[in-house]
């Protein structure tokens, strides 16, 4: 039995996976945003622990602005994430940073397809 997509239901999903995308991508920055409390004592160093935070939340405001930027700086970051931190040499930073940075990307690459 098929499911048939009406294009009113059809744009109910892209408004869902659009949300869905938002808020994990939400989490996943609270989450690196964690990391920078182990310098808590050093204002300075808070503020420079906190600049994969402030990516992140640009990355945000751009894809909530419109999709297909969201879809670019994602896998910028993605990559930038990859290369920089080193996730290619241990799967743990890979899976916590570098994964979830390519799933929001993939994930706006699917919109940009699905509103064309």
């Amino acid at each position: 039995m098929a499911i048939i997509l009406t294009p009113r239901c059809n744009n109910c999903y892209n408004k869902a996976v659009k949300r869905a995308i938002f808020v994990l991508s939400i989490v996943h920055t609270v989450f690196i945003s964690l990391f920078a409390l182990d310098s808590l004592s050093d204002p300075i160093g808070l503020l420079i622990h906190l600049i994969p935070t402030y990516l992140l939340i640009a990355a945000i405001l751009s894809a909530r602005k419109n999709i297909k930027a969201g879809a670019i700086v994602y896998s910028v970051l993605a990559v930038l994430s990859f290369l920089f931190f080193r996730t290619y040499s241990d799967l743990v930073p890979f899976l916590l940073i570098t994964l979830p940075l390519m799933c929001f990307a993939s994930g706006y690459w699917y919109l940009v397809s699905r509103n064309k």
